[in-house]
């Protein structure tokens, strides 16, 4: 009898986690009605939270999104978000740990690709430089007939 009063106890604190609340439900019990989704305020957030994480790697992005292209865009974007019920809370909800794994790491991973970009690029004009140094130094050494 212990044994099953710790399962019920063990399950009804899961319930519990499950529900996000501190205490499971009793019997009749219901679940408080979610606030409706303003459709456009989150396509904006969205939209925002993209070009701000795209920024941090990108800094001249945010003159491509300004706030006019930014309203075109989210009101584009409002009804398409609806059709397929994509929404901030159930986007964070089921890939929140994802999304901000990825809001951190592409732009350091941007930024670490730009900077490997430039490192070879220097590396390749001092190349090109030592290379046109002898030459012009045996250039200048012969003289001239």
């Amino acid at each position: 009898m212990i044994a099953q009063d710790a399962r019920a106890a063990e399950l009804a604190a899961l319930d519990a986690d499950l529900m996000g609340q501190g205490a499971p439900l009793g019997p009749g019990a219901t679940l408080a009605t979610p606030a409706p989704v303003d459709d456009t305020k989150d396509a904006r957030e969205f939209i925002d939270f993209v070009v701000d994480s795209l920024a941090a790697a990108w800094p001249w992005l945010n003159q491509i999104y300004d706030q006019d292209a930014k309203a075109r865009l989210t009101a584009a974007a409002a009804p398409v978000m609806k059709k397929y019920d994509f929404n901030l809370d159930t986007l964070f909800a089921t890939w929140g740990a994802e999304v901000r794994l990825a809001a951190v790491a592409l732009p350091l991973g941007a930024r670490t690709w730009l900077g490997v970009k430039d490192y070879r690029a220097h590396l390749a004009a001092e190349a090109a430089k030592a290379k046109a140094e002898p030459e012009k130094a045996a250039g200048a050494a012969v003289p001239a007939p």
